[in-house]
């Protein structure tokens, strides 16, 4: 379940498969009480011997467990402000963030979460975590989790990991208005988990009721910007360095996980429609008011419904 840092996975992948999971619970008449965990500092706070515990469990050669411990052992840290630097310290946690095996040693060093969180769903993008259970009522959805809370808690202190229980939300997702007196509770050590009605999970908005309107809302913002600028000075622009701006600045933000909220209502896609109609107009110098089927077939471009099947293709 771990989406992060392995080939042939991505953030689209993991939102996709998160909300295919959950539609389908909810085709089926049950609701899905989810928990979006954080961790403070998770990569800054690995114990290198509970890590070095963890990988004799995946059987490395006696020789390469020492070559990890080589290679995590005698760091050292300073701080430095502008000329002046602080006396090195000797550091005994984290892995080497910007190196290429720093990413996959976190991923052993929690590899066995999952292990811990029976009876419910446990999706994992490196340090970024989601809980999730399917069942017919919030009450009983808020035990399970509960339960897998409190399971998590003793892994978590195992582990030397720390969860930080400000940005750790719980969303209900369901079909229809919940009664008032449906209560949807989740608890982590007696304290409750705060329930909110849509939060951010790798980058993308979910709401509980699945309306992916804040999130396109989000994209319209951003993408309008960057075609006011692109606006401004396309007329300084070659062709091919207007193509990369393009591409860069506008489709980079429209593509982003795509795959998982363009599949909500024509209506609530209209303005992003309309920015992409807009960027291919403002690219080929013509007014707003031109027909931009013309530039697509002149210039070989996609239709935005294509630009959408082309993404869900590469995914």
């Amino acid at each position: 379940q771990q989406f992060g840092f392995r080939q042939k996975h991505s953030k689209g992948s993991a939102n996709c498969f998160l909300l295919e999971q959950i539609k389908g619970s909810l085709d089926k008449g049950n609701v899905v009480g989810a928990v979006f965990l954080n961790l403070k500092k998770a990569f800054d706070t690995v114990d290198h011997c509970i890590l070095l515990q963890k990988l004799q469990q995946f059987q490395f050669s006696a020789a390469a467990l020492l070559w990890f411990k080589s290679y995590l052992e005698d760091r050292e840290q300073c701080v430095k402000v502008g000329t002046v630097k602080s006396n090195l310290s000797p550091n005994d946690l984290g892995v080497p963030q910007g190196s290429v095996l720093g990413p996959l040693l976190f991923s052993l060093y929690i590899n066995d979460l999952p292990d811990c969180c029976q009876g419910v769903n446990c999706q994992l993008y490196a340090d970024d975590t989601v809980i999730h259970v399917s069942a017919k009522t919030t009450v009983l959805a808020g035990q399970q989790l509960t339960q897998a809370l409190h399971n998590i808690s003793r892994w978590l202190q195992l582990s030397h990991l720390t969860l930080n229980t400000q940005k750790t939300f719980s969303v209900c997702f369901s079909i229809n208005q919940r009664s008032p007196d449906s209560i949807f509770e989740v608890h982590l050590d007696h304290e409750p988990i705060h329930e909110v009605h849509e939060t951010k999970y790798l980058g993308i908005i979910l709401h509980k009721h699945l309306k992916f309107q804040s999130q396109v809302n989000h994209v319209y913002r951003k993408v309008k910007s960057n075609l006011n600028c692109f606006r401004f000075i396309r007329g300084e622009l070659s062709h091919h360095a207007a193509l990369l701006f393009m591409h860069a600045m506008v489709f980079s933000h429209l593509s982003y996980c795509i795959t998982a909220w363009s599949q909500t209502s024509a209506s609530t896609l209209k303005p992003v429609i309309s920015l992409y109609k807009q960027a291919i107009k403002i690219f080929d110098k013509k007014t707003m008011r031109w027909h931009h089927c013309d530039i697509i077939q002149k210039h070989k471009l996609f239709t935005f419904e294509n630009f959408v099947n082309f993404s869900i293709l590469k995914n």
